[in-house]
């Protein structure tokens, strides 16, 4: 092997190997020195005769530093040896100083070594030898058993155990050290026990059994040991200390076994106890012999070797020892076999009693198979040595393991009883003719029974089919076939099965009956009219595939099969004969089997005379098709009429087949037909309009009758009574085309005569006719068009046969003579014939408008012959409305112009709108063309008139020097337009005159002149003339100007020296304008005003707050506003310029200058103003005052921020600009004079602050510098102190925040930055933004004492303000009053889990005043809209931004889900409230009577909080009150209702509450009295009712009983009312469960119990509840007190109206949500009742008002009457099982018709009860009685029965309503739906095809139902809000 590898070798075996001088040749395994670790296993191998010169079978070597591992295990070494003398040599070698070495279980004999020992361990680290045998082995040198060498430098571990060496021999003296066995040499500590040693010596006697070499006896222990051997039997030589070595010796003491008793531990090792006559400690060491048994050990084992049995002792006379047993080589014995020939300790000798064997124990000895009477299962027996009773558990040797049980009984002398194991199916464990072993045997106490030999059954074959004869018998003309078969050890009758041409599964199945020589017949039917007796095929092979007895499978040899012979010609049948198209032959269809194709002869006889015969010709063409043919007219080779028999049939092929023909076979000739045989030419009729042809026939009667032509024509024709004679017309032409029935100038051939039943007529070949040629005709004339103005009229002409080279004229006239002739001309462009005709003017028009015109003549032009034509009229339309002409004058001023029109035909009175296009005039003028619209009323004279603008322009219709046309005019109640004649209707608008529109005026800086600007139209160069006045004052000029469109002039203002002036703030008219002599237009209202010049008058200076800087206000008149200015400023030193802007013509003023810095403005400096100037127009300049100057204040004094320590002493924090203060970028300045002695300020972190205080009169004000435009203060985490509450604090002065956002990065609850005492607080335009992070609240959830801004005893206002992320609350006010508008409060939560939409926005208290305006914020649920979070505590909030129920918030309760349910006990109501923002803080709930009449107690009030109630959550409440607790507060006459009080005395929506028994029976008691006489009549009428209604019943079950069979069933059918059952009402939410009893005994007895309680019993306490509403649904259980018993009809039901005569149903999803609510009602009173899974839609029953009910009694099913009476129920309406359709076959029973079951049976039935309920049963509850023990959810039962009730009120349908109960059940469990595509609305088809999962868990809840009903629809019904409510 090379280096380093591992070796497996296992069950293998190497005989007479040798190695040679050069190789190793026998088997070794080599590992080199230079090799790593290698690991080396033999397992269950032998070696027999390896020889070797210095190794034999196994040699392993490894270098000194490397470790490999040999394992030897179960190894058998026989005539093994070695030669080379002084090299350590041996059968089994390792060498190397870390080696493992393990041997075990393995024998070693004749085996001979030179120099070694058998086994040789030259070093090595560890060496076990364990449980192995040495015989007859032979060394020279050494030890002939084991020689062990260990290294100098260390010790080798050696361990023996159970190591028996017998004549082991030494024979040379080569060396002084050697043993007979054993060889310890050098450093070794061993450990040896159990070691035996048998006629053991060493040729030097140095040592007969062991020599241990080189001192090793201080390194081991030598333990249990015996020894047969002389001499000595342990030497110790060369021993390093002096040691006394003593042999192997017994003690004299002795002790005397006297018991042993044994167990089995498993299949092959025993616990077997030892006891001895005195107790003993240590190991008792016992050897067996075998000698007695005579048994022969295996192969490699010496005979007579004995076995050491260590037994334990532990101070006791009883020891334990574990012994295998068994027949392989490494077990040590078979207990109840062996003898203890020897026992002993290391110190005392034992005595053994004679023939003392080892304890028995129950031993497997023998195991026997067999099969049982089918074969089926392998039973097994089993036998014991010593028995072991009861049942044990067999498993085999198998992979997978097998096992299966058998028992012992006693008595039975230790065989089992048969154990029937399948060996077959898919159970099966065991196969036929299959060998198997016994692994274990265990009893069921756990006691193993051993097996020392191997335990093997073998399972018999089984019985089989061997043979199949390939020959078969046939019989009876070939239809049957007979097959021979024989088996193996079969016997009686089996059902075989074969397929069929090597097909795949059974294709056919017969029955054999075998003999007891296993030989049987098999009969099949090849042929058989009826062909469902037909088995086999012929000519098909047939192959075993199955055989069976009593229903179980057989086996058979595989390959057996037979052929059927190919099938011989039949002839089966002879068709209908079928003549040929002319009658004159027939065809018979002849029907074949296996026919030959080819010609035959059919030979028939007339069936009434028999002399008549005939043999006609026939084919097949095919195995099964064939004809014959024979002729009928004119020759008559079969008659019409006649019936023939089929006689014979031969063949007439060269080898003809043989036929046989089925007897009676017969066929019938038809009757003789009808048939055409003569038709006359054609001759014309009516203008050339039809043809008529004579004709003459045969039998022709059945008429009229339909001949066919060619080109796909057909006329009528009829006959006279004797069907020879006959006539026919057909039309040539007619004006309407489906009634022309042939065309002219054609031929036409008859291909067809039918009757009047549309049957085929026959008729002669040839008939014909023609038709003659077409006339010329005039068909029709027809209008095609009017022309756009309708003048004119376009007609045309349809005709036939017209020459398109000829004009036609036409005359039409409205009387009889010509009034108009119309040219007619062929139009070739168009393809048309057309002429036309004048209508307007009506003076020269050919025809009148409104009249109609016919046709008098038609001819060909200059012809006068007249011409066909058909009567035709043409209408003329009325004449039209019309505009005729338009006429337009202009005013003298050209500003308006005048239309005339001239109209026809219009209405007068209505008002017409003309749609005018505009035309520029001439090029010059570039108006682009567009639309005007005119509104002008009609007049009874057809002239209109309307006056239109031309300017002003705003006003203006028409535009100057335009041309107008008319485009359209049409009512404006109309859409269709009139008629225009355009050429007429067009005018022109004059040109644009000269006009002064207006003026306006500026004037120049110096305001001595004012330049006028003149304003007008079409201002024309020249010099123009121009007077103004105002008044008595006037000014005029004379301009001359050369630019068209410009025209202005100077005039002289009052401030210039000028006599003739304008004066300021005037307005001025213009009087007269002339341009070149001539006057020019001028508007009235022509003016212009000469402006005021603005003058600056003064100059002011106001300081800011701090005295920082300033403004400069600007004062004047007139200044301009809404312009920026320039104001300029300078001093001796420096210069300055402002933007001014002016928000009066009187005031204006700069931003905000910065003072006392070097380029700023300086303190206490006065100012020249220089000048102000229109930033953008330099030269617009105000007029400023000489010597105008301004003067800024003063500078002010420091201003010293002082801060209180903890002492109370205070500090300077900071002066002006200090170097502390560097970074504060004039922060604190103070005004001068201003004390600050009331005002105590702290401010932290000042770093980033934006602006500044101002101290004055104990007031403080931060105030933006503008410098930032994001002011911001940063606050950091502060706690204040007594005097220092907060981080701006506030006594008894005013502080303005103004734009201010304050940011709390950090901080705790108690943080207060702004605290404020008997102060006045203002905070606008800013924000206080806190952090969740780290805050946790420390006040209560509903009054607290923390907030960001604290007020005590201040009056305080908060605008525009946002507070944000404040944990601790935002505004904490203990007195004062405050003030909120337009802020907003967002996210202030506290910490609190259980609540988290709680803010706390403003805390409230001591007798504070909170008004609050508009108010916003709020995140989700804590929407501020809905809920203000103040907490208010004796403090007043009000205001617009408050709601009027709670300022703190707004709770809401879904009173569509709160509900209250009373205990069993009815002692206590359990409210379940459900709503949104339930808070525990000033919640109440409150129970009172809906007409407010509450008892003298008044309502039931209880505060709600998390102590007082079972839980509280801001969704949900759960509270329990004692019922006497609400009795007493409300009155028990009234309504109850539930709500919840909060807030000011607001409440929610209240829901009602259904009270306890006892005060329904107060009420009742009290209206008893009151209603007593309106009762007893509605009594007396209801009887008289009932009475009727008995009556009808009574004579509709006579009736009934007449018609057809009475019986029990059909008397019960019709139940009168009498016996309507009681059930229960769940149509209502308060509606009880229905007190039923189930017979009339219990409802007698009920009766008494009710009217006679028990003393002190309420008689209402338990009522009988009929149908199962409870845990015993069969006897009746006890239900709720306060029952509700309602009577019902039981016919109207809901299956009667949907399926049978009841009446329809109005609403459909009222019934469905109903039917929900009343199974959901019913689930919540017991969720386990059983009713809920057997619902159908005979249970749902309809009240007096609709209401819905579900009938308990009726639902009563099949599986419990199998319970109740061991019977199954069937529909009533059947007598017995057989006549009715609903009952298959599977669930037929002999008892059905019993007279015990008929009563029930046809309660059953009327109900729908019985087998029918099946059809609506969910799957997991319709198994039969006592099937099944899988608990059923009753309420998924209903759901499933729901979704089919849903489909049926949906479809009006039954669901799978083709079959009977059990197959639909069949289909619903097997997943099928109904048909699901019926159902229209898809949300309603989604929620029924949940409810019909297979799978319970998947179907939706019973409440989920009733909620996705009101938003789904039903077929016919609306979807709204109403249907919801109903």
């Amino acid at each position: 092997m090379n280096a380093g590898s591992s070796l497996l070798c296992s069950n293998s075996s190497f005989t007479s190997c040798s190695d040679t001088a050069t190789s190793v040749q026998h088997f070794s395994v080599t590992q080199d020195i230079s090799t790593v670790i290698g690991t080396s296993v033999f397992h269950c191998c032998t070696f027999k005769s390896i020889v070797g010169t210095d190794q034999g079978a196994i040699n392993q070597e490894t270098a000194n530093d490397t470790e490999s591992r040999l394992e030897i295990s179960w190894c058998n070494f026989q005539a093994c040896s070695t030669t080379k003398i002084h090299s350590w040599t041996g059968v089994v070698r390792q060498f190397g100083i870390s080696n493992i070495f393990y041997i075990t279980d393995s024998g070693f004999s004749k085996c001979s070594v030179a120099h070694g020992g058998t086994v040789c361990l030259p070093y090595g680290a560890s060496q076990t030898i364990y449980r192995c045998t040495f015989v007859n082995n032979e060394a020279h040198v050494h030890a002939a058993a084991v020689f062990s060498r260990g290294w100098d430098a260390q010790s080798t571990t050696s361990c023996y155990s159970n190591v028996s060496c017998h004549n082991c021999v030494q024979t040379g003296s080569d060396s002084n050290y050697g043993a007979g066995a054993i060889l310890l040499h050098k450093p070794i500590t061993y450990n040896m026990e159990y070691m035996q040693f048998r006629d053991c010596s060493a040729v030097t006697n140095i040592g007969a059994d062991i020599q241990i070499d080189y001192d090793n006896e201080n390194l081991g222990t030598l333990n249990y040991c015996d020894s047969t051997s002389t001499g000595n039997q342990l030497t110790y030589t060369r021993p390093q200390n002096s040691v006394t070595h003593t042999p192997i010796s017994y003690p004299s003491s002795t002790k005397t076994i006297i018991s042993r008793q044994g167990q089995a531990i498993n299949h092959n090792t025993v616990l077997v106890t030892m006891k001895l006559d005195h107790p003993a400690t240590g190991y008792l060491l016992t050897l067996v012999d075998n000698a007695a048994s005579g048994r022969t050990q295996p192969d490699g084992y010496a005979p007579n070797i004995a076995r050491f049995l260590p037994f334990k002792f532990e101070g006791t006379d009883t020891g334990l020892c574990t012994v295998e047993v068994g027949e392989s080589r490494f077990a040590q014995l078979h207990l109840d076999e062996y003898l203890v020939t020897a026992a002993s300790f290391t110190d005392t000798k034992v005595t053994i009693p004679p023939n003392f064997n080892l304890p028995a124990v129950p031993t497997l000895i023998a195991a026997s198979c067999g099969l049982d009477e089918f074969e089926q299962n392998a039973v097994v027996a089993l036998k014991l040595r010593t028995e072991s009773l009861g049942k044990h558990t067999v498993t085999l040797n198998t992979v997978p393991e097998v096992w299966f049980e058998i028992e012992f009984k006693d008595g039975k002398d230790g065989v089992s009883e048969p154990a029937f194991v399948s060996i077959v199916g898919n159970d099966k464990k065991l196969t036929p003719e299959t060998e198997y072993e016994i692994k274990s045997l265990v009893r069921s106490d756990g006691l193993i029974v051993i097996h020392p030999e191997p335990i093997k059954f073998t399972v018999p074959k089984r019985s089989c089919l061997t043979t199949l004869d390939p020959l078969q018998v046939y019989s009876n003309l070939d239809k049957q076939v007979s097959v021979g078969l024989e088996g193996y050890k079969l016997v009686g009758e089996y059902k075989i099965g074969f397929s069929v041409n090597s097909s795949v599964g059974v294709k056919f199945e017969g029955t054999v009956v075998f003999g007891s020589d296993g030989k049987g017949t098999m009969v099949g039917v090849l042929f058989d009219s009826d062909w469902t007796k037909v088995d086999l095929k012929y000519n098909t092979r047939y192959e075993v595939v199955r055989l069976t007895k009593s229903g179980f499978e057989q086996d058979f040899v595989t390959g057996l099969c037979f052929t059927t012979m190919k099938e011989p010609t039949r002839l089966l049948g002879v068709g209908v004969p079928v003549d040929k198209n002319d009658r004159n032959s027939t065809t018979i269809s002849l029907l074949g089997h296996a026919a030959v194709t080819g010609q035959y002869k059919l030979d028939l006889e007339n069936s009434a005379d028999s002399t008549d015969k005939v043999t006609v010709d026939a084919t097949f063409t095919g195995v099964d098709a064939g004809e014959a043919h024979a002729t009928l007219y004119p020759t008559r080779q079969l008659k019409y009429g006649v019936t023939y028999k089929v006689t014979g049939m031969v063949g007439t092929m060269s080898t003809p087949p043989k036929i046989h023909v089925e007897a009676g076979l017969t066929l019938t000739i038809g009757q003789e037909p009808p048939r055409l045989t003569v038709m006359s030419a054609a001759s014309s009729e009516d203008k050339q309009k039809k043809v008529s042809m004579a004709l003459t026939g045969i039998k022709m009667t059945n008429g009229p009758f339909t001949i066919s032509l060619n080109g796909s024509k057909t006329i009528k024709a009829t006959f006279a009574a004797d069907g020879v004679s006959g006539s026919s017309t057909a039309i040539l032409f007619s004006t309407t085309a489906s009634e022309v029935e042939v065309e002219y100038g054609q031929t036409y051939n008859v291909l067809g005569v039918t009757d009047k039943d549309s049957q085929p007529v026959l008729f002669h070949a040839g008939l014909s006719f023609a038709t003659p040629s077409e006339p010329t005709r005039l068909v029709s004339l027809s209008i095609v068009e009017y022309d756009s103005l309708k003048k004119n009229v376009l007609v045309t002409m349809n005709g036939r046969e017209l020459t398109i080279s000829s004009k036609y004229e036409v005359d039409l006239s409205r009387t009889s003579s010509c009034e108009c002739t119309l040219t007619m001309e062929w139009n070739s462009s168009l393809s048309r014939w057309e002429g036309s005709a004048s209508l307007f003017p009506t003076a020269t028009a050919d025809l009148v408008f409104g009249e109609t015109y016919s046709i008098v003549e038609f001819r060909v032009q200059s012809i006068s012959t007249p011409l066909f034509f058909e009567p035709n009229s043409i209408d003329i339309i009325p004449e039209p409305p019309r505009l005729i002409s338009i006429d337009s004058a202009d005013d003298d001023i050209l500003t308006t112009t005048t239309l005339t029109l001239n109209t026809t035909q219009l209405v007068a009175g209505t008002v017409y709108r003309l749609t005018l296009t505009e035309t520029p005039r001439s090029s010059s003028n570039t108006a682009t063309t567009s639309e005007v619209w005119i509104d002008v009323t009609a007049s009874d004279t057809g002239v209109m008139s309307t006056t239109l603008t031309l300017y002003p322009f705003s006003e203006a219709v028409l535009k100057y020097s335009q041309s107008y046309s008319v485009v359209s005019v049409a009512a404006k109640t109309r859409s269709n337009p009139i008629l225009i004649e355009t050429a007429d209707c067009v005018f022109v608008t004059p040109s644009e005159p000269t006009r002064i529109e207006n003026g306006s005026a500026t004037l120049n800086s110096q305001g001595d002149t004012a330049t006028i600007v003149v304003a007008g139209r079409e201002l024309k160069v020249g010099t123009y003339f121009i007077v103004i006045e105002s008044g008595e004052k006037s000014f005029s000029t004379t301009v001359t100007t050369t630019t068209k469109g410009e025209l202005k002039f100077d005039a002289p203002t009052e401030s210039s020296s000028s006599p003739s002036h304008v004066q300021f703030g005037v307005v001025y008219t213009f009087k007269t304008v002339k341009l070149d002599g001539l006057d020019v237009f001028v508007n009235l209202d022509a003016s212009v005003e000469i402006p005021v010049p603005p003058k600056m008058s003064g100059v002011s200076v106001s300081p800011n707050t701090i005295g920082t800087g300033l403004w400069i206000g600007v004062e004047g008149s007139d200044l301009p506003v809404g312009k920026t200015f320039t104001l300029t400023i300078s001093s001796d030193e420096s210069s300055f310029s402002f933007a001014v802007s002016f928000s009066t013509p009187k005031k204006g003023s700069t931003e905000q200058q910065r003072l006392g810095w070097s380029d700023s403005l300086q303190y206490n400096t006065t100012y020249k103003v220089d000048s102000l100037r229109n930033a953008d127009d330099d030269t617009d300049r105000i007029v400023i005052p000489s010597a105008l100057t301004l003067t800024t204040p003063k500078k002010p004094v420091d201003f010293v921020i002082f801060s209180s320590t903890e002492s109370g002493d205070s500090s300077q924090l900071c002066g002006e600009r200090t170097s502390s203060c560097s970074s504060m970028d004039r922060v604190w300045e103070v005004v001068e004079g201003i004390g600050f002695a009331r005002v105590s300020v702290r401010i932290v972190d000042a770093t980033g602050l934006w602006g500044g205080i101002r101290v004055s009169n104990g007031m403080v004000v931060l105030v933006q510098n503008g410098s930032n435009k994001e002011p911001r203060l940063d606050v950091g985490s502060l706690s204040g102190t007594e005097s220092q509450p907060g981080v701006v604090t506030v006594v008894e002065a005013s502080l303005e925040l103004k734009d201010v956002d304050v940011v709390l990065s950090s901080g705790s609850a108690s943080f207060v930055f702004l605290h404020s005492t008997s102060s006045s607080i203002v905070m606008k335009e800013g924000s206080v933004l806190g952090s969740q992070t780290g805050w946790k609240m420390e006040s209560g959830l509903c009054s607290w004492e923390t907030g960001v801004i604290v007020l005590v005893d201040s009056d305080s206002t908060v605008k525009s303000t946002v507070f944000s992320g404040l944990p601790q609350g935002a505004i904490q006010m203990k007195g004062g009053q405050l003030s909120v508008e337009g802020s907003i409060f967002h996210d202030n939560t506290p910490w609190n889990v259980e609540f988290e939409s709680v803010r706390h926005n403003i805390h409230c208290s001591d007798s504070g005043k909170v008004s609050i305006g508009s108010v916003g914020g709020g995140d989700g649920s804590s929407d501020i809209r809905r809920h203000s979070w103040i907490g208010a505590e004796e403090c007043s909030v009000e205001g617009e931004g408050v709601k009027e129920e709670s300022p703190f918030f707004i709770p809401s309760l879904d009173v569509s889900k709160s509900e209250v349910k009373l205990n069993k006990e009815k002692t206590k109501y359990s409210f379940d409230l459900v709503g949104t923002t339930l808070i525990p803080c000033g919640l109440f709930l409150e129970v009172f009577e809906k007409s407010g009449k509450n008892g003298a107690n008044g309502p039931f009030v209880r505060e709600l909080t998390q102590s007082t109630t079972e839980s509280f959550s801001e969704t949900n409440i759960k509270v329990e009150v004692v019922v006497k607790e609400i009795s007493l507060s409300i009155s028990a006459e009234s309504e109850w209702h539930a709500r919840l009080l909060f807030g000011q005395g607001a409440h929610t929506d209240s829901f009602q509450v259904k009270r306890s028994a006892a005060d329904d029976r107060k009420a009742q008691t009290r209206k008893t009295m009151s209603w007593l006489i309106p009762v007893i009549c509605a009594s007396v009428a209801l009887l008289l009712f009932i009475i009727i209604l008995v009556v009808l019943l009574r004579r509709r079950r006579q009736k009934n009983d007449t018609a057809a069979n009475t019986s029990k069933h059909e008397e019960l059918d019709a139940l009168p009312l009498d016996k309507i059952e009681d059930i229960v009402d769940y149509s209502l939410p308060n509606s009880s469960i229905v007190a039923v009893p189930d017979t009339d005994a219990q409802f007698e007895e009920h009766s008494k119990t009710q009217a006679n309680p028990t003393k002190g019993e309420d008689p209402n306490k338990y009522p009988l509840v009929r149908g199962g509403v409870g845990p015993n649904d069969v006897e009746g259980v006890k239900a709720d007190a306060g029952v509700q018993v309602v009577k019902i009809n039981r016919r109207d039901t809901l299956y009667n109206r949907l399926h049978g005569d009841g009446k329809a149903i109005v609403n459909k999803k009222a019934v469905a949500q109903n039917i929900a609510h009343a199974l959901a009602q019913l689930h919540s009173v017991n969720a386990d009742v059983t009713l809920l899974d057997r619902l159908s839609s005979h249970f749902v029953i309809f009240g007096d008002n609709d209401e819905i009910q579900l009938d308990l009694k009726g639902s009563k099913d099949v599986n419990e009457i199998d319970l109740i009476n061991g019977q199954q129920m069937i529909p009533a309406a059947t007598a017995h099982p057989s006549n009715n359709p609903h009952f298959s076959a599977e669930n037929r029973d002999p008892q059905t018709t019993s007279s015990a079951n008929t009563n029930q049976s046809a309660l059953a039935s009327t109900n729908g009860g019985g087998f029918e309920l099946l059809r609506w049963r969910a799957p997991e509850a319709g198994g039969k009685a006592g099937e099944g023990t899988q608990a059923i959810d009753h309420s998924k039962a209903a759901v499933f029965s729901l979704g089919l009730i849903l489909f049926e009120i949906e479809t009006e349908t039954m669901h799978f309503g083709e079959t009977d109960a059990m197959n639909a059940f069949r289909q619903l469990k097997a997943g099928v739906l109904p048909k699901m595509e019926l159902v229209q609305d898809a949300n309603l088809r989604e929620l029924i095809v949940e409810c019909l999962s297979i799978e319970p868990a998947k179907r939706p809840n019973l409440d989920g139902i009733e909620k996705r009903l009101e938003w789904i629809s039903f077929s016919g019904q609306v979807h709204n809000m109403n249907d919801v409510l109903c």
